[in-house]
């Protein structure tokens, strides 16, 4: 039979391990270092190209130095930080237009990538599904991270988690091409 959407989200979460063990080699090799989350957060956004995973930590470490930190990725990639994905979702799940409309002002005025930042809120929405089937254990966050994950899950319904999901994913595939 075909896989279902779980058992593809945790075989690419495998891969993706894969690439975040052979950066922290790498890492090792040129006596540099770098948090767990930042490498994590380097193989999510190469999705799976091993190469373009080099090429991030190679300007990461010229923009680092030694320590490369998760917020020195979010610098570098013009990301969301996780705040702001949180708060994004928030204003999301309470409807809360005006919410919506700062948070994605703030990204705009900070000089921030909407497709980046459409790429960390479909990841964070995909963990919030995960926590709310209750498959937290294949989340490569901070145990805090993964609470805060549980708490905002139940201000969704699994169906509108899903619908909004779909809705983004397109969103992200049409900037993409323009």
């Amino acid at each position: 039979g075909a896989l279902s959407g779980i058992q593809v989200q945790i075989a690419f979460r495998r891969f993706q391990n894969g690439i975040r063990d052979g950066l922290q080699i790498i890492l090792g090799q040129m006596c540099h270092a770098a948090f767990r989350p930042a490498v994590s957060m380097i193989a999510r956004n190469c999705e799976g190209a091993m190469r373009d995973a080099i090429s991030l930590l190679d300007q990461l470490v010229s923009f680092s130095g030694k320590k490369i930190s998760h917020d020195d990725v979010v610098k570098v990639l013009g990301t969301a930080s996780v705040d702001m994905v949180f708060d994004f979702a928030d204003g999301l799940a309470k409807g809360n237009i005006g919410k919506l409309f700062e948070s994605v002002n703030k990204m705009v005025s900070e000089g921030r990538s909407i497709q980046q930042a459409t790429k960390e809120l479909i990841m964070h929405l995909r963990n919030l599904l995960l926590v709310h089937l209750g498959s937290e254990e294949v989340i490569e966050e901070s145990s805090d991270h993964i609470e805060r994950l549980k708490a905002q899950s139940k201000l969704f319904p699994l169906d509108g988690l899903k619908d909004v999901i779909k809705a983004l994913s397109r969103a992200e595939a049409d900037m993409k091409w323009h």
